[in-house]
């Protein structure tokens, strides 16, 4: 079995609790954290958004759903937790912010990732240039394509000037499809 992950460094290793505040902007919207929560379950860091009632709802990358069923049983977590690896696409009402509470992200941190598309997350404080983030995956010819919520790119487009990154800079509280051609 040969593993593919993507390292995430950031120098910042400290105990104190932190509030990250999360723009979203009415519709779908890919997001992650640098926070790990204080609780990680899913409807109890959506709930400031619940009774706003913006959220619609959440998913991860294998399609589960944090969503409203209404009489079927109200708010169905079928994610969890939210982990510290993964993004996750949310679709809201409104433009809202989401706060998350808890303790920073240890980094370096691995992120595994499978074959095909994943959904990762980017637990950094600050910007960094998507191409460094992502060169490893290139070196090793795994990475087919990463994608920011607005559909922009990084792919090789070969012949026509290789690696272009579309994307700019990772942004903190965002989070990216990538896709693999090896786990």
């Amino acid at each position: 079995i040969v593993t593919t992950n993507l390292t995430v460094e950031n120098a910042v290793v400290n105990e104190e609790e932190y509030t990250q505040t999360i723009p979203l902007v009415k519709g779908d919207n890919l997001f992650s954290t640098y926070i790990v929560p204080t609780n990680p379950d899913v409807s109890v860091i959506m709930k400031s958004i619940i009774d706003d009632e913006s959220l619609i709802k959440m998913q991860d990358e294998a399609g589960n759903s944090f969503e409203y069923w209404g009489s079927y049983g109200g708010w169905i977590n079928n994610i969890g937790s939210v982990e510290q690896t993964e993004g996750y696409n949310i679709r809201v009402k409104t433009n809202c912010t989401l706060q998350v509470t808890g303790k920073m992200v240890v980094t370096p941190l691995d992120i595994p990732l499978n074959t095909g598309w994943n959904i990762i997350s980017f637990p950094r404080t600050e910007q960094v240039d998507a191409m460094t983030v992502i060169q490893t995956l290139i070196d090793q010819n795994k990475l087919v394509k990463v994608q920011d919520e607005a559909g922009n790119s990084i792919e090789n487009l070969k012949q026509y000037g290789g690696w272009i990154n579309n994307i700019g800079n990772f942004v903190p509280g965002k989070a990216y499809k990538i896709k693999v051609n090896a786990s």
